[in-house]
């Protein structure tokens, strides 16, 4: 069975837009492109770069576009933890298909 992702990614950015941001934990996010569509770019249109999404509030979403990744990843992880952006993305993404929520939380690396 073919499954056509594409035609699913603005459902995704749904997904996305309903969870908490990644940072605070408050509702009412962006949808925040790790893979950036750029500014002027249609983020209604489909596109595999909404499967990059993570959710941010607005206060960390600008945040964000200060510093670059590595100094927000780096202001922002859990005391005595690492964060990782593309991690979290990928973790999203893998929730959204399989239903399981936080499947990288049971394995032996560190988030």
């Amino acid at each position: 069975m073919k499954i056509d992702l594409l035609s699913q990614s603005k459902e995704y950015l749904d997904f996305i837009r309903v969870k908490p941001c990644l940072i605070c934990g408050v509702y009412g996010v962006d949808a925040h492109h790790m893979e950036e569509i750029g500014t002027g770019n249609n983020s209604k249109k489909l596109s595999f770069r909404h499967f990059s999404a993570i959710p941010l509030c607005r206060v960390h979403h600008t945040l964000y576009h200060s510093p670059g990744i590595t100094t927000f990843e780096v202001q922002f992880a859990p005391p005595g933890k690492r964060l990782h952006l593309y991690r979290e993305a990928l973790s999203l993404f893998l929730e959204w298909q399989s239903g399981i929520s936080n499947p990288f939380h049971n394995d032996k690396g560190k988030r």
